[in-house]
């Protein structure tokens, strides 16, 4: 979600195993979208940093793309093996997880390091940040979600149910998790409680009331500006093999999000 209220979609390709979408689109809150920049190669996670630039892993490529709000685009790293979810600190620091189990940063002279590589990295997804610039990670191979202090010290923080996450995001002072393994999206406190927001459960694709809604293979997820609504892409085809399943995608809205908190 940029700051302009208009979503960017990252086409990763048609399954799990085939990374090959090059195109990134904008969405508009009416539902339509343009093609925002093209040539990626595995297009896979992203985020919007303070001055309103994509940065946007491609996963098959192994670079990092840092894409201007009129679309020049830039590469900021390179030699990176599965980049997945990106986020920004409140330095401008850039940090990309690894699906081979890193987490790196760059900085603002544009050096590449490994900000963290510990045991607890389990093909490490979604990547989002506190207000303090903490680092949370989804895992994708084991279900945790992970803190990492700015110091570089991790620690478990929750257990999905599912034990399959895809990406998560951080507003209103917690986290929106996407459970892949359960069909569901979950609110996380920053202290490591867990409560369901959406889904049944049920694999398909029905709307309707938070807990009777159903998900397919829900993976990418951002939270509106003013955090009352979030928004998932999910797959559209709810039969066939869940960890392969990506393309086409369908994006769903989760509205009143504010009125589920405590």
């Amino acid at each position: 979600m940029g700051p302009d209220g208009m979503l960017f979609l990252a086409d990763y390709g048609p399954q799990l195993n085939t990374g090959i979408g090059s195109i990134i689109y904008r969405v508009k809150m009416d539902g339509s979208s343009t093609v925002f920049a093209t040539g990626a190669d595995g297009a896979s996670g992203n985020s919007v940093d303070g001055n309103g630039n994509l940065i946007q892993s491609n996963i098959r490529g192994g670079f990092v793309w840092r894409v201007s709000p009129d679309g020049k685009v830039e590469t900021i790293a390179t030699n990176i093996i599965s980049p997945t979810g990106t986020g920004t600190d409140s330095f401008g620091n850039i940090f990309i997880g690894s699906c081979r189990g890193f987490v790196h940063k760059v900085d603002s002279a544009g050096d590449v390091t490994v900000f963290y590589d510990g045991p607890l990295l389990k093909c490490p997804n979604g990547l989002t940040l506190d207000d303090n610039d903490n680092v949370y990670i989804a895992n994708f191979s084991d279900g945790n979600v992970l803190v990492i202090t700015p110091e570089g010290e991790a620690s478990v923080l929750a257990t999905m149910p599912g034990g399959n996450n895809a990406h998560l995001t951080f507003a209103n002072g917690r986290l929106y998790v996407v459970d892949r393994g359960n069909h569901q999206i979950y609110d996380v406190s920053l202290s490591g409680e867990i409560s369901l927001l959406a889904g049944s459960g049920v694999r398909g694709k029905a709307d309707g009331q938070a807990m009777d809604a159903e998900f397919s293979i829900p993976n990418g997820i951002a939270a509106s500006v003013t955090g009352d609504s979030l928004f998932v892409n999910d797959a559209v085809p709810v039969e066939g093999d869940p960890m392969g399943v990506i393309n086409p995608v369908v994006i769903r809205l989760i509205s009143g999000v504010h009125s589920t908190l405590n």
